[in-house]
């Protein structure tokens, strides 16, 4: 076989070779992309899904809350009152409210002394004008508080199962101080005055918890605050069929 004839056959070899190779790289960088595709597919694919099932979570939630605040909801809540003074209340809430409604709360602290056998000054002396005493009894160190109070208003949905009211009303507040013949004498400056509140109320299931403030405007000694928390009951209106 002549030199010329194996140059020819080892050049077609070599083509072959280099051909091959190109082939088989071209064939196993298709597989790749195609495996890189897939991977990016199926993970858009799981990205999608999630989303897809927040968003389904997002909705439901907003569903349940929209059950819960559409319509006319009732609301009845025992409260507690903690002022400033020595000196606590208890009472009831009633509240009807869709988007707005209204309010009305009654609180007492269950002692029904309006007067007394002297009236004093804030420091305790009496008029002696009056034959009472000259000036100052003698105080044994007992004292009383009075208070009844009663107020109304308006109640706003916040668009949550959260509602905020304002309101005012009627309270008498009583301080009685007894001296050591037995009788009793009342402060001045006690007596009826206006008061004003301001508070949230919130409903989960069914149960309901507020929680506020109130204030007796007492021009004489300034305001006296009253804490306010209660718990209750919501309830919504029957539907007709």
């Amino acid at each position: 076989m002549s030199s010329k004839t194996i140059c020819v056959l080892l050049f077609t070899l070599c083509s072959c070779s280099v051909g091959y190779a190109q082939y088989a790289r071209t064939v196993l960088s298709e597989t790749e992309a195609q495996a890189i595709s897939q991977s990016l597919e199926k993970a858009n694919q799981e990205k999608m899904e999630a989303l897809f099932q927040d968003e389904e979570q997002k909705n439901l939630k907003k569903q349940a809350i929209k059950e819960m605040i559409d319509g006319w909801n009732n609301f009845v809540l025992v409260n507690g009152a903690f002022s400033n003074l020595p000196n606590h209340s208890f009472g009831l809430t009633y509240a009807r409210v869709s988007k707005v409604g209204f309010y009305v709360n009654a609180m007492t602290n269950f002692n029904y002394r309006f007067s007394g056998d002297y009236t004093c000054s804030s420091y305790g002396q009496v008029d002696s004008s009056k034959g009472y005493y000259e000036g100052y009894p003698y105080y044994n160190g007992n004292k009383e508080y009075t208070h009844f109070s009663a107020s109304a208003g308006i109640m706003v949905c916040l668009g949550i199962p959260l509602y905020a009211y304002a309101g005012a009303g009627y309270s008498y507040q009583g301080v009685f101080c007894e001296t050591t013949d037995g009788k009793w004498s009342r402060y001045e400056d006690n007596g009826h005055m206006a008061n004003v509140e301001l508070g949230l109320i919130g409903q989960y299931k069914g149960v309901s918890l507020s929680v506020g403030f109130m204030c007796n405007m007492n021009l004489y000694v300034g305001g006296d605050w009253y804490a306010k928390i209660g718990v209750g009951y919501c309830f919504k209106d029957i539907k007709k069929k």
